[in-house]
């Protein structure tokens, strides 16, 4: 990962490389929402709604937003962390392709993508100034959270992952120093409520779990400096949108396991890239 962030910083010789990228990027990503939304009405040319494989949770409906990730919280992870990048283009077929993205996110039913979503717009409408429209979104957003918790208050719990990380924070802390070594979680067979699980659900856990609070201080420290310079860059739309990106995909890092995913860490590795690349 460091290696293809070294690379791609040295071989950027413009800034219309990472332009094309973000439109590739946010293409991508309507693909894999139209398909997204043609799941959930049980159209499907390519998987049948009955293989085994398909997550089916006891007690609640049918999910089968898959996409090609095998699960519909990381499909919904991948378009929210890609749909800030639309925000930058002016175009109308630009905002059509984020509609479609946020309609995708809600229908994948997860709260963790929709708060990335959300914070996602909310950091571009401040870096761009548009108090007006920030305020509009900050009604409505708060008034979709009441409703939500009126109709269905279990929709932002935390899933169980406070307790987890409870015992993630327990069980290394005899070694909280250094960690008990990179990939060792998912060797180690780490069982939570009688089940083995191979993520923290949390990046920050993880790192504390496998490298330690030395880890941690490093690359938490590396985050801020890249933020610090990013801030005192100059504020080109092109640098907003991959920050916004960049802060939705921090929001999933924060509760999901993005870097555990190949595609999601090299949208990781993209946009990190891409923020270095901009600062130099």
């Amino acid at each position: 990962g460091l290696l293809l962030i070294k690379t791609l910083v040295e071989y950027t010789d413009n800034r219309r490389r990472w332009l094309s990228v973000a439109k590739f990027l946010c293409y991508l990503s309507l693909v894999f929402s139209i398909y997204a939304i043609l799941q959930y009405f049980n159209i499907d040319l390519l998987f049948n709604k009955n293989v085994k494989w398909v997550y089916q949770y006891p007690g609640t409906q049918y999910i089968h937003l898959i996409t090609f990730f095998g699960q519909h919280i990381i499909t919904a992870g991948f378009i929210a962390v890609i749909s800030p990048l639309c925000l930058m283009f002016k175009g109308l077929s630009y905002k059509i392709m984020y509609s479609v993205m946020a309609i995708a996110i809600v229908l994948c039913n997860s709260a963790l993508s929709l708060v990335a979503f959300v914070l996602g717009l909310i950091a571009y409408l401040l870096l761009t100034k548009k108090y007006k429209l920030l305020c509009s979104v900050l009604a409505v957003t708060a008034l979709a959270v009441i409703l939500v918790f009126i109709k269905k208050s279990s929709f932002f719990s935390f899933s169980g992952r406070l307790l987890l990380w409870k015992e993630i924070l327990i069980s290394c802390k005899d070694n909280i120093l250094l960690g008990n070594g990179l990939g060792s979680f998912a060797m180690n067979d780490f069982t939570f409520l009688s089940k083995r699980i191979l993520s923290a659900h949390s990046e920050v856990m993880q790192v504390i779990y496998d490298g330690g609070l030395i880890m941690l201080l490093l690359s938490g420290g590396y985050v801020f400096g890249l933020v610090r310079r990013v801030f005192l860059a100059e504020k080109k739309m092109l640098l907003i949108g991959y920050l916004c990106s960049f802060i939705s995909y921090f929001v999933i890092c924060l509760g999901g396991f993005p870097l555990r995913i190949a595609p999601l860490a090299l949208l990781g590795i993209l946009y990190i890239s891409a923020l270095e690349a901009q600062t130099i």
